[in-house]
């Protein structure tokens, strides 16, 4: 049961966003009963989605292409999967993980404080530029600003500098996560 004072509803229709899930709250006021303190109890249908759509743009973004092998680190449970399955889309291809041992045209590293206390993320990128092809990215997924886990794009900067990378772009990759694209000092 929600209550909403009926001066607020000025239409049939009330979107609410609640962190990352958009919860749509539909409300029709000539259904709803009216009390003496002009406030109305409403009965709701709520609908969660998220566009699905999004993973594809934002794998777009990234740069990725038909035929590329993308290699991630430090997969965890809280991914985007959809931005995962887009990559795996848009190239043909599944991610391969950190056993691989190829040559790969892209890497993701999905990156959060937490991970940092553990392992330096120069070295990590210094790791993964072994088997990355002369041209091939490399991006640092990191929680958005404000969330449990964001690391300061200033720290990812600083770790590329040091493993010889130079950051490019900054993109929000997924409702949840950002995105900085690494490329080898030289290249654009």
């Amino acid at each position: 049961m929600l209550l909403i004072n009926a001066h607020q509803v000025f239409r049939t229709q009330i979107i609410v966003m609640l962190k990352r899930v958009k919860i749509i709250q539909f409300y029709n006021p000539i259904n709803a009963a009216k009390t003496k303190s002009n406030t109305c109890n409403i009965d709701f249908v709520t609908d969660i989605s998220i566009p699905e759509t999004a993973g594809v743009k934002a794998a777009g973004s990234l740069g990725f292409k038909t035929g590329q092998v993308v290699q991630e680190f430090y997969w965890d449970n809280d991914v985007d999967e959809s931005l995962r399955e887009a990559i795996a889309e848009a190239t043909g291809e599944e991610l391969v993980d950190v056993d691989f041992n190829d040559v790969v045209d892209g890497v993701l590293i999905w990156w959060r404080a937490d991970d940092a206390e553990e392992e330096d993320l120069t070295d990590v990128l210094l790791d993964v530029i072994g088997n990355l092809d002369e041209g091939g990215d490399v991006w640092v997924l990191t929680p958005k600003s404000g969330s449990f886990g964001h690391v300061q794009p200033a720290d990812i900067q600083d770790a590329a500098k040091l493993a010889g990378l130079k950051p490019t772009s900054a993109t929000k990759v997924a409702p949840a996560w950002a995105g900085m694209r690494l490329v080898a000092t030289g290249r654009k």
